[in-house]
């Protein structure tokens, strides 16, 4: 099986070619988030000594952790953050990408149906569930996911070469060839050799 790339937000400009995408926006915007949002941890460390309670310095010190891949620490904020505002999708979202990188899987997935609950139109949601299942090797489930994150974003080659993928494992072959095809006529490189490998020759 080919490999899934999980997603966190904004701060990549591939979601393959980063592997992780990571949701840096969620909050308010005020003076304190403009602020946070640049902050190093260090700084949002000395904000939180004066701000103890506030959500978002929380979360966006989190969201530094996960840069650094210390995913144990950006779960405490997260789990902080969400004590005193359990409204925020994103952090429940981000929450869920460092439980699954710690192999908390049937945590991950408590976080993604979360966010998902909180905001129904959330496509990076809908594809890191779809990881999960993959990892899970629920291509079923997967593929469904998929299909909801190309519903929200017809043009996301990703979600369309990995379903792809999952219909292929389920040996639903017509379907998977007709993703194939899409992301090579996109110009994605993999779907090009999938579509040669299994699709050209063999109907």
């Amino acid at each position: 099986m080919m490999k899934r790339e999980l997603m966190i937000a904004f701060f990549c400009l591939s979601l393959l070619a980063c592997g992780k995408k990571k949701e840096e926006d969620g909050s308010t915007k005020n003076q304190h988030t403009i602020e946070a949002k640049d902050a190093t941890i260090d700084q949002l460390s000395v904000m939180l000594e004066k701000e103890p309670g506030n959500a978002e310095f929380l979360y966006y010190r989190g969201l530094r952790y996960m840069d650094q891949e210390d995913y144990t620490q950006a779960m405490d904020d997260f789990n902080r953050s969400l004590e005193i505002d359990s409204s925020n999708a994103v952090t429940w979202f981000n929450r869920g990408v460092a439980k699954f990188s710690l192999d908390d899987f049937g945590g991950a997935l408590s976080d993604y149906n979360k966010a998902i609950a909180l905001k129904p139109g959330y496509a990076d949601a809908y594809y890191n569930r779809g990881v999960l299942f993959d990892t899970k090797e629920d291509y079923e489930a997967a593929s469904k996911d998929y299909s909801k994150v190309i519903e929200l974003n017809p043009n996301n080659v990703d979600a369309i070469y990995y379903r792809g993928v999952d219909y292929l494992v389920l040996k639903k072959m017509d379907m998977a060839c007709e993703d194939f095809k899409k992301t090579a006529d996109m110009g994605y490189e993999d779907g090009k050799k999938a579509y040669q490998q299994y699709c050209i020759g063999k109907k």
